[in-house]
């Protein structure tokens, strides 16, 4: 059978494709960073950096001599983060680690070659000479969206928004990506209707949710709710700009002491500085590990997740298996229930219009937070695999 080649420098849905490849019997390499697997780096990490980046969803069903390890760029750019105290330069990682998985292509013999967006260029136009199909894992918010939308929130808000580093350049990488790209997945309609709109025919596109981590689907039904007191408002992510933490703020202000809202994961200091005392009124919490978060979704009512553009939001699924009803926005990617849960970006008001309905109805807060929990387990990672194999059988 036709096989297949994949490579991404970091964790998120490669190693779900990787098994999904395996599945039907046409994995021949995946590269990655790390994985801790018998006589792998990863295994000689393990305890010493975070188990997420070893040992990410499903990676230990994969066979381990089907994995190749390319360690040096991600761990140079976490040592030069940690020495100088600067932001990380993903641009100068994923460029490097791209050229490494490039130099190894001659040596494989698979008939497609799935890359990660901003770490597939040169690996796609050695896989292109070699005849391969080449698909990128489109798993962002494309820059230029974002970059729209911040701008809109500076001048809405009055507050300054730092630029981010070597965006410019990693735009440039990722358009000639999707330009030498067979095929482009995605994991939302939010990124399809982007990508339509600049002209990418649908036959090159191919939508595939991602999923709910099953530890989040194991709590149990939805905690019994209070008939009275505030309703217990909750943001997960670090609060920036971008997540629409402002929006959070404003909407809490609006409806004053009927909501409590607090922030899991840290604030932006570009939202500190705009916030002021404001965030005196509500709780803060700094980042949890995900084992953490269960029990925080179970301790609120409602997720407000008030992004202004999230390619999919894993927090959104998140907090609908544990039982919460979310109220998010039209840039944001994970499926709802009900699109009436949606608000457009920027729109404290809207944000806060649906907030009042759940703080004067409790009983339609019960039942749309169970509807949540039955909708969101439906996203499973064998899901994901199954639609991830489809589309791989149809280019096999």
């Amino acid at each position: 059978m036709k096989s297949i080649v994949l490579s991404h420098i970091g964790v998120h849905q490669m190693f779900q494709l990787a098994l999904a490849a395996q599945d039907i019997g046409a994995l021949e390499r995946l590269y990655c960073s790390f994985i801790d697997a018998p006589g792998k780096w990863g295994r000689l990490l393990a305890g010493k950096v975070k188990a997420s980046s070893l040992r990410p969803m499903g990676a230990e069903h994969l066979a381990p001599d089907r994995v190749t390890e390319i360690p040096w760029p991600l761990l140079a750019r976490q040592a030069k983060r940690r020495l100088t105290g600067k932001p990380s330069d993903y641009y100068r990682s994923n460029c490097w680690f791209d050229r490494l998985v490039a130099s190894k292509l001659g040596s494989v013999s698979g008939a497609v070659f799935v890359g990660a967006e901003a770490c597939a260029l040169e690996s796609f136009r050695v896989a292109g000479a070699r005849g391969m199909k080449r698909v990128l894992d489109c798993h962002g918010i494309p820059g230029d969206f974002l970059r729209a939308q911040l701008d809109r929130a500076s001048a809405d808000l009055g507050i300054e928004i730092a630029a981010a580093p070597s965006r410019e350049r990693m735009d440039e990488r990722q358009t000639a990506e999707r330009e030498q790209a067979d095929l482009l997945l995605v994991c939302s309609e939010v990124q399809r209707r982007y990508y339509a709109e600049k002209g990418i025919p649908a036959s090159k596109l191919r939508v595939n949710p991602l999923w709910v981590d099953p530890a989040f689907c194991s709590i149990g039904p939805p905690r019994e709710r209070s008939n009275s007191g505030p309703l217990k408002v909750l943001f997960v992510g670090r609060a920036t700009v971008a997540k629409g933490a402002p929006y959070a703020l404003q909407a809490a202000e609006l409806l004053g002491d009927r909501v409590r809202l607090t922030l899991c994961g840290g604030v932006d200091e570009s939202v500190r500085r705009w916030a002021g005392d404001r965030l005196a009124s509500h709780r803060i919490i700094d980042w949890l590990p995900r084992a953490e978060l269960a029990a925080v979704y179970a301790a609120h009512d409602v997720l407000l997740f008030p992004t202004l553009g999230d390619s999919f939001g894993f927090v959104s699924l998140e907090a609908m298996a544990c039982g919460l009803p979310v109220i998010s926005t039209a840039n944001a990617g994970a499926p709802l229930p009900d699109e009436s849960w949606r608000v457009p970006s920027h729109d404290a008001a809207g944000l806060a219009a649906n907030l009042e309905r759940y703080a004067a109805d409790r009983n339609l807060l019960a039942a749309d937070g169970t509807r949540a929990a039955q909708f969101a387990r439906q996203f499973t990672p064998e899901q994901f695999r199954r639609r991830a194999a489809a589309i791989f059988a149809e280019l096999l």
